[in-house]
């Protein structure tokens, strides 16, 4: 059996492991867009933040590691079709340019999401950042050391996770 995960942070490689415990002689491939594989978005305001130097913290595991639990993983490629009859993606790879298709017996879709800024004056600026990208959260303290007192504006709360709303770098 070949299992094809599309995204490779959280979910995907949650769900990819898995797999490998469930089904040892499945074949898994992940393609990822970024350039992180596995990492922990919620410890992100906490580097934003200043409270962890270390981006290298927010790795659950590489890329060298799920080499050895036999999944193969492709940064830098985005899954640009699904063909469910065929069963079948269509893979660029960001870094050449090269578009390939790959087949497979089962798909499972971890893509995440897209932010939504909300829309209020300024929301437009470039200084507003996505959390989502970790290269954001770099660009993020940045922009936020550059410019401190910085305000971080977190939702985050609203879920049950206490980070502060605003918060002063």
């Amino acid at each position: 059996m070949k299992a094809i995960v599309i995204g490779g942070v959280a979910a995907g490689m949650s769900a990819a492991s898995k797999l490998r415990r469930v089904k040892p002689d499945a074949q898994i491939v992940v393609y990822e867009r970024g350039g992180f594989l596995s990492y922990g978005a919620c410890g992100l305001p906490y580097y934003v933040g200043g409270f962890n130097d270390d981006p290298a913290k927010l790795i659950a595991r590489t890329q060298a590691v799920y080499k050895e639990m036999r999944i193969e993983t492709h940064l830098f490629h985005e899954v640009t079709r699904v063909d469910p009859e065929r069963k079948t993606v269509t893979v660029r790879n960001l870094d050449t340019g090269a578009v390939f298709e790959d087949d497979y017996d089962v798909l499972m879709v971890a893509t995440g999401c897209n932010s939504v800024n909300p829309k209020i004056p300024g929301a437009d600026s470039p200084a507003v950042f996505s959390r989502r990208w970790r290269t954001a959260c770099s660009c993020m303290r940045f922009s936020a050391c550059a410019t401190s007192p910085a305000w971080l504006w977190s939702a985050a709360d609203t879920s049950g996770w206490r980070w502060p709303r605003r918060c002063c770098i």
